[in-house]
């Protein structure tokens, strides 16, 4: 890993949270909370800034759309929604690395 791609992650990561300590080990949309909209935003800058095809790449398998968001409260009352995959820094690190994002 190229620290200055880490530190230019985190950097767009702040854009996004107001989470202070990053780790490898931490989920982009879990543990941040970075979902929906915010979501699309930032990978799209994501893709911008280092020049990753995400072409491969399932929005869905990790992120909640924006209008499922506001339903997600009901859904998980009724024991009805889908646990979405955590995406850590560290795949991201990788998509840089490899410049595609799986």
């Amino acid at each position: 890993m190229q620290e200055e791609d880490w530190e230019t992650l985190k950097k767009l990561i702040a854009k996004y949270t107001r989470a202070k300590e990053l780790r490898l080990e931490t989920s982009v949309n879990d543990e941040l909370q970075i979902q929906g909209d915010d979501a699309v935003d930032f990978l799209m800058e994501y893709v911008e800034t280092f020049r990753v095809d995400m072409s491969s790449f399932c929005f869905d398998a990790y992120f909640y759309n924006e209008g499922a968001l506001s339903s997600l409260w009901i859904m998980k009352l009724l024991g009805m929604d889908k646990k979405k995959q955590p995406l850590y820094m560290s795949q991201l690190i990788e998509g840089i690395e490899r410049k595609s994002l799986r």
